[in-house]
């Protein structure tokens, strides 16, 4: 087979067990409805992002990530993107952050979107640990 096979090759090696002597595309109004109803089960509902705080000069990562605090400004972006929940608790979609023993902070930014969970993890929301790192 070819780097991109034809469809009738496709075929032809899936079913090899099968003759197939001839293919002939399906025209139904039905099809392309078929193929979206299709794509909607597969698609992600849940997602998570990161949100990084850069002070002005800030060019280095470990920098970044060493920001423990953020102002009013990051506050108005933050609202933006959703509302601030108390992760503790929480029945939400997480996204991995922990909702029982406050691990991975106390507080995140969650929002719903078109029927979709957003988490997001903000740098200045997670634990500091002396290395700069973030959990």
């Amino acid at each position: 087979t070819s780097e991109n096979p034809r469809p009738e090759e496709i075929v032809k090696y899936v079913l090899k067990e099968q003759h197939v002597a001839r293919m002939r595309p399906a025209v139904a109004d039905e099809v392309s409805n078929w193929i979206l109803k299709f794509d909607e089960h597969n698609l992600a509902t849940k997602h998570k992002f990161g949100v990084i705080f850069q002070q002005m000069g800030q060019t280095e990562e470990e920098d970044m990530f060493g920001n423990e605090t953020h102002g009013a400004a990051m506050d108005e972006f933050l609202d933006l993107l959703g509302s601030t929940i108390d992760l503790k608790g929480f029945q939400g979609y997480a996204g991995g952050l922990d909702t029982k023993n406050e691990t991975t902070g106390s507080q995140s930014v969650y929002t719903e979107f078109q029927g979709r969970d957003v988490m997001f993890h903000v740098s200045t929301l997670l634990p500091y640990k002396e290395k700069g790192d973030k959990q």
